[in-house]
């Protein structure tokens, strides 16, 4: 199997991340027009912090044709970029909405194992179209497809490459 081997292409975009939100909250300030019931707090835990808010710069990869979720992961890693978790997965999907229209986002750090009874480990898979736009949980290891892009965060104090 043909995997990529580093960026084809970048996009870095910025958003502002309130930690004192819940879960529910950010799913209904990004207006999904559909999500599964397994994306709750149960799958999804996190302390929810009152008064934390921070800058985070998100880039956007792109590795090519039937790229590997471990290449993805490295290649990310060598630029020092981490995986988002599902609060700045959210927060990118309410403040920039269009992106996941223009192309899919996966969201490796924002993931779960057993969604289903196969004990598989699922993704967060930003989606959409003219129609709407869907979040959604994709196997994890799966080889994707040309058109996704990979998310990775760095707090603002943190100098770009």
């Amino acid at each position: 199997m043909e995997t990529a081997v580093g960026v084809l292409s970048s996009r870095r975009v910025d958003i502002e991340v309130d930690y004192g939100k819940t879960l529910k909250r950010l799913l209904r300030e990004a207006k999904f027009n559909s999500r599964p019931a397994a994306i709750n707090s149960k799958n999804f835990s996190f302390q929810v912090q009152p008064g934390r808010k921070e800058k985070v710069f998100i880039k956007l990869f792109s590795f090519g044709p039937r790229t590997l979720t471990e290449i993805a992961f490295q290649e990310m890693a060598k630029k020092r970029w981490r995986q988002l978790d599902i609060r700045e997965a959210l927060t990118l999907a309410a403040q920039h909405p269009d992106l996941q229209i223009e192309r899919p986002i996966v969201v490796l750090g924002a993931n779960i194992v057993s969604y289903s009874r196969s004990e598989r480990r699922y993704a967060l898979y930003l989606d959409g179209s003219a129609v709407g736009r869907y979040v959604c949980l994709a196997d994890w290891g799966q080889s994707w497809n040309e058109l996704c892009q990979f998310a990775g965060a760095r707090k603002r104090s943190i100098r770009f490459k």
